[in-house]
Order: structure tokens, then C-alpha cells, then sequence
């Protein structure tokens, strides 16, 4: 079994919209918009960090590929 990361104030968020079916005060509506703003910032900090370390892995994958010798090489 496998830990997964989920975003739980979006999934807070579609809960609480789903069981709501009034409308939302003023202050439980802007502390959903924070939460979600939070959430949606650190899924994109989590997004850059994978793509930085994936061209890393990858620069470091073809300079380990570039000192391999070639089998066609006499």
C-alpha cells in the first residue's frame, strides 16, 4: 500500500459544496477561497520542484549515457 498526497482542502471544499445546498456565509466562503488559494500554491510549488529535479535527472542521465561506449564502435 502507497501513501498518496490529496489535496484535502480542495477536497474539503467539493464536500462542503455538495452538502451545502444554501448559500454560504461571507466568512466560511472567503476561508474555503483561502484554503483552495493555499492548496493550488503549493501544487504548483510541488509541480516546479518536480520539474527542476526531472531536467537535473535528466542532465545527469545523459552525461552518464555520454561515457558509456558505444557498441558500434570498433
Amino acid at each position: 500500500m502507497y501513501a498518496v498526497w490529496a489535496p484535502t482542502a480542495v477536497i474539503q471544499v467539493c464536500t462542503a459544496l455538495a452538502m451545502n445546498s444554501g448559500p454560504l456565509s461571507e466568512e466560511v466562503q472567503s476561508n474555503l477561497e483561502h484554503k483552495v488559494s493555499s492548496e493550488i500554491l503549493l501544487i504548483l510549488e510541488m509541480a516546479r520542484n518536480l520539474a527542476i529535479r526531472g531536467e537535473a535527472l535528466i542532465k545527469q542521465a545523459e552525461l552518464v549515457m555520454s561515457r558509456i561506449p558505444s557498441w558500434d564502435e570498433p
